[in-house]
């Protein structure tokens, strides 16, 4: 066999080579670039599902709890409810034993049975005096609530409206004169806990506006009035014309020092 036809067959496997590369080629490529589009598609997918299942779950979660909340709710305002009627029940139970007794008692002293001993009598008179001091007691007990509850009520009332004065005082206290004004004076105010206030106030200024100083520090937590040892007088808080009248008419001078008495 020559070259030649060696060069023809290597030639003619070369052309079949090319013609199946070229046939199955775009055929491997097509199918290999749609299973990794399948499989970025499953992908997304699958994201996308776990993200929907993960929101339902969370969902869920939420409504559970919400219903386990409203549960014991139920179940406590069920048994609030079953207690107080229990209680009223009882109460009532012992009133009306009480009454029955009372009335049985009217019958027996209007209709006089001889053939009650004496014995039964006295049971019948002491059970009689249990059940009206039962309700004596229950009714005391009742009482004594109400009036712990009303000074309650009362004491946070005050607290209250202290706590709104402090705030208005502050907001609202007069200005503090300087120290080149002739017409002012430096008072010096000692309190019981300890510490020591200090302030200058105008000879036209009141006896109120001492008060008011010192209420806006919110330090005294007790009714006072206001005193001075040198010469010793008492400016009590309840003196309407003593608090509107001026320093000056007061003959508080400069460096007087005040003192908290309690009421």
């Amino acid at each position: 066999m020559g070259i030649g036809a060696v060069l023809w067959i290597l030639f003619l496997i070369g052309c079949s080579f090319t013609i199946i590369y070229e046939y199955f080629a775009p055929k491997i490529e097509k199918k290999k670039w749609e299973e990794k589009k399948f499989t970025k598609d499953n992908i997304e997918m699958n994201s996308e599902k776990n993200e929907i299942v993960n929101t339902k779950q969370e969902k869920h979660n939420i409504l559970a709890k919400e219903n386990e909340i409203k549960r014991r709710e139920k179940l406590l305002n069920d048994l609030l409810n079953k207690l107080v009627y229990d209680k009223n029940k009882e109460t009532e139970n012992n009133r009306k034993l009480g009454k029955r007794l009372i009335d049985d008692n009217n019958d027996d002293d209007d209709n006089i049975n001889t053939n009650i001993s004496e014995t039964e009598r006295i049971i019948k008179e002491q059970d009689i005096e249990y059940y009206k001091s039962l309700e004596t007691d229950q009714l005391l007990k009742l009482l004594k609530e109400r009036d712990n509850n009303d000074k309650k009520e009362a004491q946070e009332k005050l607290k209250k409206e202290r706590q709104e004065r402090i705030e208005y005082l502050k907001l609202n206290l007069k200005s503090e004169p300087s120290t080149d004004d002739e017409n002012s004076i430096k008072l010096l105010i000692k309190l019981p806990n300890g510490i020591n206030l200090q302030r200058r106030f105008l000879k036209s200024d009141i006896l109120n506006d001492i008060y008011d100083f010192i209420d806006s520090k919110d330090q005294v937590s007790f009714n006072y009035s206001l005193s001075t040892n040198y010469p010793k007088k008492v400016y009590e808080n309840t003196d309407n014309i003593k608090l509107k009248s001026s320093f000056e008419e007061l003959n508080i001078t400069n460096l007087t020092t005040f003192y908290l008495i309690e009421n």
